[in-house]
């Protein structure tokens, strides 16, 4: 699983350099570091997140009953007001924008600001958001969404945590270098 994984991984990712054979033929190199392709799952899983946010505003009140939206929320949806449908795509272009520091960070797209701090910050709320889920089940009792929902953000925030150290490892190396 984890070779079909890497394979998936390195096929839609950076760093390509094509080099000639002596056969003329063209080989593709792609390089890429671990680290890197944590961060491109993390980015991966956040996009589907903010898309799945998105499709709920299309599907309606049943789809953000399945969603386990807050009941507001649900009201909002059948009522036809703006709650939902604002709510959803305030969350989608969130989960997007982490996307796309992730992207940032392994070269795919141009640096953005605050690169470091953004991984940092992203990383740290992934991280709470898998861990908070502890006192929930105390309050209300175990719910199996709420459990894979708090598995999946926190492997997201170890994904941008581990992109983010080696942001910084990168970063200390080239100063110390003096590049």
């Amino acid at each position: 699983m984890l070779h079909k994984i890497n394979a998936i991984l390195t096929w839609l990712c950076l760093n390509v350099t094509v080099k000639g054979t002596k056969n003329d033929f063209m080989e593709i190199s792609l390089k890429i570091t671990i680290q890197s392709k944590l961060l491109l799952l993390g980015a991966s899983i956040a996009f589907c997140a903010a898309i799945w946010h998105l499709l709920c505003i299309y599907g309606g009140p049943t789809w953000f009953e399945f969603a386990r939206a807050p009941k507001e929320v649900i009201d909002s949806a059948r009522q036809g007001t703006w709650l939902a449908t604002v709510g959803s795509v305030c969350i989608a272009a969130l989960m997007f924008t982490c996307s796309l520091y992730a992207l940032s960070a392994t070269n795919v797209i141009r640096q953005l600001p605050l690169l470091k701090t953004g991984l940092i910050v992203i990383s740290s709320l992934c991280l709470i958001r898998g861990v908070i889920v502890i006192p929930y089940f105390m309050q209300f009792g175990f719910d199996m969404w709420e459990f894979i929902a708090a598995i999946v953000w926190f492997f997201v925030g170890l994904c941008y945590l581990i992109g983010a150290i080696e942001r910084i490892k990168n970063n200390v190396r080239k100063e110390s270098n003096g590049v």
